[in-house]
């Protein structure tokens, strides 16, 4: 099992010149889902995901400025696919941010371990899009 994202990172991260989106991003050590919150689809998997979650992970709407300053990209882009920003600030799109979710859910070592698979995420990727 891999640590969390950012864990062991030292305190003097805090000192360098970051938004304040990802400040708070570091001191809570919390990674972000940024999902369509007008798409019923994207909203109720927001919701499964709420349930699912084990390591408390941050849902936030696309529709919130934060998204956009977030991410770097913007909003036309975030519309196209849920986005994971890790505490690190790597950002994840569509299946390739699933698959980094699947690290906050308790069964998610399963589907990952399955997208491991060579072509895997190549299709995942395409059922995605």
């Amino acid at each position: 099992m891999q640590p969390a994202p950012g864990a062991g990172r030292s305190s003097a991260l805090l000192s360098e010149a970051w938004s304040p989106t990802h400040l708070s991003m570091q001191a809570s050590g919390l990674p972000t889902i940024i999902y369509d919150a007008e798409c019923v689809f994207c909203r109720r998997w927001a919701e499964r995901f709420r349930k699912w979650n084990r390591d408390g992970v941050r849902l936030l709407p696309l529709q919130d400025p934060q998204a956009v300053e977030l991410t770097g990209k913007p909003k036309d882009v975030l519309v196209q696919a849920m986005h994971l920003v890790r505490v690190d600030g790597a950002v994840f799109a569509g299946a390739f941010a699933v698959r980094e979710a699947l690290a906050y859910v308790s069964w998610g070592w399963l589907a990952r371990g399955a997208l491991q698979i060579p072509g895997a995420m190549f299709v995942a990727d395409r059922v995605y899009s």
